[in-house]
């Protein structure tokens, strides 16, 4: 585990992907590391492939060292209807893994998923849909949202359509009164971990997800993450 990758089959491939499956491509080279392994749903020569368990399924597993990560992959292009329908599936993904904790038969696969992340096209830019006609502007901190933010419980930065979409997921969550071990959110980019943005650094992917019940149930971890 947690090896170096052979990417001759990934990089040969890439060019001829399209939709979904370029998506996939991409958040998995960037997210790829000697430290954080993929898996696909799909059964592909790029990556491993994972057993599901139950459902709807997720597209991807992403495990680290310290966590592990179901993602649901859209090929959004602006498509804001489309979003939606993956926090819908992700929600449901995430009702069905805190009822009945998912065990996963892969190799170095040990624990039940920390999140059920939504991705996108646009995960890397540090938000989930494009362009200003889904309103992705970045959103202005009150006083105590910012507080959060800087003990590193939520990212300097969020973007408004972003926002919204990932809120309006934790609301079905917040009716459980117990502590959850799996949460529901976004992949997004450590791009957010400024307050000036700079769309020249090179972002590292970070989880953003809320675990209900939680006396601070809102998580924002880079991706490997170390505690």
């Amino acid at each position: 585990m947690y090896g170096e990758k052979d990417l001759t089959n990934f990089i040969d491939g890439l060019d001829e992907l399209e939709g979904k499956e370029r998506v996939m491509a991409d958040i998995s080279r960037w997210a790829s590391s000697s430290q954080v392994d993929i898996f696909w749903r799909l059964d592909t020569n790029r990556y491993p492939s994972f057993t599901p368990v139950g459902k709807p399924e997720p597209d991807m597993l992403i495990n680290s060292a310290k966590e592990l990560y179901a993602v649901c992959v859209v090929h959004g292009e602006g498509n804001s209807e489309s979003i939606r329908e993956a926090f819908c599936k992700a929600v449901n993904i995430w009702e069905r893994m805190v009822t009945d904790p998912p065990k996963y038969k892969q190799e170095n696969i040990d624990r039940v998923p920390s999140a059920v992340l939504v991705a996108t096209e646009q995960s890397l830019n540090g938000h989930l849909f494009s362009g200003d006609r889904n309103r992705e502007h970045f959103v202005e901190f009150s006083e105590d949202r910012q507080e959060a933010a800087d003990r590193g419980f939520l990212p300097q930065r969020e973007f408004a359509a972003t926002q919204e979409a990932t809120r309006s997921a934790w609301a079905f969550t917040k009716d459980r009164g117990e502590s959850d071990k799996t949460g529901v959110g976004a992949l997004l980019s450590s791009r957010l971990d400024n307050k000036e943005d700079n769309q020249n650094e090179d972002p590292s992917p970070a989880a953003f997800y809320y675990l209900a019940g939680e006396s601070q149930p809102h998580r924002w971890e880079s991706i490997p993450w170390f505690r």
